[in-house]
């Protein structure tokens, strides 16, 4: 084979060569790239998902109705002492919740709508007597079917009250801490709990004004002072008073 055939067919692999290995650079740059990317938009989803339980399961403050239903059968002639305390009890909630008014429904159409009506009139009697004033109180009624024949009568007011959105969500398992997150039905149960016992939903929203002071308790802890007594407290008596006490070592 010529010497010039040779040259040239080595210079022709040389160049093939090093093609071949440009573009294997160019795709791992490009592979390198890429994983990046895919890392870069894997941490951008995974730092948008809210981690705190306090943001996946809020509470959320709004108006709600409370209602209560007096039992009336076609026999029922008074309020049974069982009802009449539910009902002082509702009148208490009423009370409390700042509302302003409250809606005794009695109903429509059936069968025991005599009984209802009469009822319906003990049940404002009640509340009443509860503390409710009759310019507060409002009659109304619903239509019901003239086959039933337990119809109740209704007490219905608005309130502010605290709300969660349903617990329950089991969209993942409690186990899968592959993304180092919270499941999703992680503090639900607790964000309910709370927002149940609040006394007031709006103290969320707003803080309450501050209650003036106490002028006896003032007198009575300045007094103290000057006489020299140490302020202890309930624990800090308990304590002193078991301090006395004999120890179990020494009972014979």
């Amino acid at each position: 084979m010529p010497w010039e055939h040779m040259d040239m067919t080595n210079k022709f692999r040389a160049g093939s060569l090093a093609r071949h290995l440009a573009h294997s650079a160019a795709f791992l740059a490009l592979v390198s790239v890429a994983g990046c990317f895919t890392d870069v938009d894997r941490n951008v989803i995974v730092g948008s998902i809210p981690q705190s339980y306090r943001d996946v399961h809020p509470i959320t403050i709004g108006e709600q109705l409370s209602t209560f239903d007096v039992p009336v059968g076609q026999n029922s002639a008074h309020l049974t002492p069982a009802a009449l305390a539910n009902i002082n009890g509702f009148a208490g909630d009423f009370m409390r919740s700042g509302s302003t008014m409250v809606a005794i429904v009695a109903p429509n159409g059936a069968a025991n709508d005599i009984q209802a009506a009469r009822i319906a009139g003990e049940v404002e009697y009640a509340l009443i007597n509860s503390g409710i004033p009759p310019s507060m109180i409002d009659h109304r009624v619903y239509q019901a079917s003239p086959a039933e024949t337990g119809a109740p009568v209704r007490l219905a007011f608005a309130r502010i009250n605290a709300n969660v959105g349903p617990c329950g969500l089991w969209s993942d398992q409690a186990t899968d801490t592959s993304e180092n997150r919270n499941m999703a039905n992680f503090g639900c149960s607790t964000q309910t709990n709370f927002a149940a016992v609040l006394d007031n939903p709006l103290d969320l929203l707003y803080p309450r004004g501050m209650t003036p002071v106490s002028p006896e308790r003032r007198v009575a802890v300045l007094q103290g002072y000057r006489d020299g007594e140490a302020y202890q407290s309930d624990y800090g008596r308990a304590r002193a008073t078991d301090a006395d006490a004999i120890p179990i070592s020494d009972v014979p």
